[in-house]
């Protein structure tokens, strides 16, 4: 389509800040591992858990923190 566009890897749009992590989540929050409100075995592992995002591309530093919430969240 005349539109699309191929961006380059770890380039990319993100939207971020609609489930941010927190120590102690709240309502619409997660916990450090993606856990909305510290709940249970789903998990978060987008930009959504960021509070911010910087002006750049940050696709690496998603799939860094993706890795990380798989590796280390407690399966309980």
């Amino acid at each position: 389509t005349p539109f699309a566009q191929a961006a380059p890897i770890g380039g990319g749009g993100h939207v971020g800040g609609s489930l941010p992590m927190r120590e102690s989540p709240g309502q619409w929050q997660t916990d450090v591992y993606g856990r909305p409100g510290g709940r249970g075995r789903m998990f978060v592992v987008d930009a959504a858990v960021f509070p911010s995002l910087p002006a750049t591309t940050i696709a690496l530093t998603i799939m860094a923190n993706a890795h990380r919430i798989g590796a280390e969240a407690p399966l309980d």
